[in-house]
């Protein structure tokens, strides 16, 4: 991070080439994907805060998941900054099975994510 001060994350992931060997302690090393669920209270931090700093380290996708709203956005880092690659929102969108990078390789039940319908 540009700073010294840490963040700490919802999830966070690391690819097994930058990785190879289950962490222990404080992670040193930028992740290549960060999710942050929001909660009340939290919002400004996740959308703002965390998306700013994140974006300018260069962590190359961060998703952000609003179990109140039933949303899910997906960001890649696209020329230094995010763009949305994917959005699901409400129950037709969030019951899907989908594939988002970097999890194109399995697909996601985003009704498991959600808790089924509702």
């Amino acid at each position: 991070m540009p700073d010294d001060r840490c963040l700490s994350h919802d999830l966070a992931g690391w690819r097994k080439e930058r990785l190879p060997e289950r962490p222990a302690g404080v992670m040193a090393l930028l992740p290549d994907w960060v999710c942050e669920i929001l909660s009340p209270g939290h919002e400004r931090k996740d959308t703002v805060t965390h998306f700013l700093r994140l974006q300018r380290a260069g962590v190359p996708f961060y998703w952000i998941v609003s179990p109140e709203d039933r949303a899910l956005i997906a960001y890649a880092l696209d020329d230094g900054g995010y763009r949305a690659l994917f959005t699901a929102e409400g129950p037709d969108e969030t019951t899907a099975k989908v594939r988002i990078p970097p999890f194109e390789a399995i697909e996601i039940d985003l009704s498991l994510l959600f808790g089924g319908l509702g």
